[in-house]
């Protein structure tokens, strides 16, 4: 794992979120596998880190706003697609492969979705359902088994007729 960053930029109780999911998923090559975290302020703000990946490249560890990651995409408008070069401006001065990891975090969340047969362009997903997401979703509650009764259904038995071969002439 490769990384350098102050721990009040990756220590969640130093920068004041609490983490609510730590979630993995390949990168856009395919070549690694990227660790993140999801945690929510103090605001209730859903925020990214990224965490570590298997593959050894430099990125930023730092927690970034969900909010800012929405407001760049949504500020490319009704475009067919968009590349990693759309959230760079969040990585500036910072690791050249941040942009890329967090774009392939962004497609494992569905916030970007495969364009054609590329893994370099996405197409934009449902951006409000990303920013409403809790990561801390209650499991479904067991069915439970339903009380029998003490009526039988009817049901007739099936009339079976047997087919004999026709006689050959």
């Amino acid at each position: 794992m490769a990384n350098s960053k102050r721990k009040s930029e990756t220590d969640p109780v130093a920068a004041g979120i609490k983490v609510i999911a730590s979630k993995s998923c390949p990168s856009l090559s395919g070549n690694c596998t990227i660790a993140y975290k999801l945690g929510r302020d103090a605001d209730d703000a859903l925020h990214i880190r990224l965490h570590e990946n298997t593959g050894g490249g430099f990125f930023n560890g730092g927690w970034y706003p969900a909010k800012t990651i929405v407001d760049l995409l949504r500020a490319e408008g009704k475009v067919e697609s968009v590349t990693s070069r759309v959230i760079a401006p969040l990585f500036r001065g910072r690791s050249a492969n941040s942009p890329a990891f967090l774009t392939a975090v962004l497609r494992n969340e569905g916030v970007l979705l495969p364009y054609k047969r590329t893994s370099r362009r996405h197409i934009i997903g449902d951006l409000d359902a990303f920013l409403k997401q809790s990561g801390d979703v209650p499991s479904k509650p067991k069915r439970k088994a339903q009380a029998k009764t003490t009526k039988t259904a009817k049901t007739t038995p099936r009339k079976t007729t047997k087919k004999t071969p026709a006689k050959k002439q």
